[in-house]
């Protein structure tokens, strides 16, 4: 919606000229077009620390009158039938369609709470028993990750090595990136192989090749399902709404060329 900085700037426009009184079934009248309570009420939605008050309200409404005026001036210079205007427009309706049309969708197909029970329980049984805190240095390579375990084994600083790190974050730090217990079955094993205070062997990761230096480690406790329930939420949406594509393209007359 509308920063509220704009909301000052341009509703100060108004002061001097001063806005009717309001009827009580819309907020506002600019010619033959009307700004409706909704639309006052839309800006509000989209500014939830913004509070709904007569001041605000009227602030709003001749934010909406000001943008108004100045749609109504674009028209009339025929500025929505430039090309990259009417381009534009297109881009923002099939997004808004889009949004909507994926709204509408998981309204109708809700995720019951006993469903995320489910996946929380499945997901906990799979958590891992341990887990640590560790220093990873990030390389594209098995060869190169091998090389810089046997310098890390030989004594050369951690830290410096991690200076060549892709995770650029982690190395500004010596490769510190905290405590992490492992999803990865695989990777889960390899970790549990390595003592605190030792280097493991090189660990192919999704990003390339990674080697850890365990610095600690402890029992592992999954979080709460309250504090992942969200998550798990939009998870399951995003599969739904997989499939839901999936079902429309069947039967769609698709082509990529």
């Amino acid at each position: 919606m509308f920063p509220r900085r704009t909301v000052v700037i341009i509703s100060s426009l108004f002061v001097a000229f001063g806005t009717p009184v309001l009827a009580a079934d819309y907020a506002a009248k600019v010619n033959k077009e009307t700004i409706s309570k909704r639309d006052v009420d839309q800006v509000f939605k989209g500014n939830p620390t913004l509070a709904n008050n007569e001041q605000n309200r009227r602030a709003i409404t001749e934010e909406l009158v000001a943008r108004e005026l100045i749609i109504q001036a674009a028209k009339q210079k025929k500025l929505d039938q430039d090309p990259e205007v009417k381009s534009a427009i297109n881009v923002q309706t099939r997004q808004i369609l889009f949004a909507a049309g994926a709204d509408n969708y998981l309204k109708e197909n809700p995720i019951k709470e006993s469903v995320l029970h489910e996946q929380y329980d499945a997901w906990a049984k799979n958590f891992p028993k341990d887990e640590y805190k560790v220093r990873r240095i990030l390389v594209k390579t098995q060869d190169e990750a091998g090389r810089i375990a046997s310098q890390a084994r030989e004594g050369k600083a951690f830290a410096d090595l991690a200076l060549q790190s892709l995770d650029t974050e982690s190395a500004k730090k010596g490769g510190d990136i905290g405590w992490i217990a492992p999803m990865s079955a695989p990777i889960a094993q390899q970790l549990a192989k390595v003592d605190v205070g030792k280097i493991s062997d090189p660990i192919e990761v999704s990003e390339g090749w990674e080697i850890v230096e365990i610095m600690d480690k402890r029992p592992a406790h999954p979080p709460e399902f309250d504090q992942l329930k969200e998550r798990l939420r939009s998870a399951m949406q995003q599969e739904l709404l997989r499939r839901y594509v999936q079902e429309l393209s069947s039967k769609a007359a698709v082509v990529i060329p």
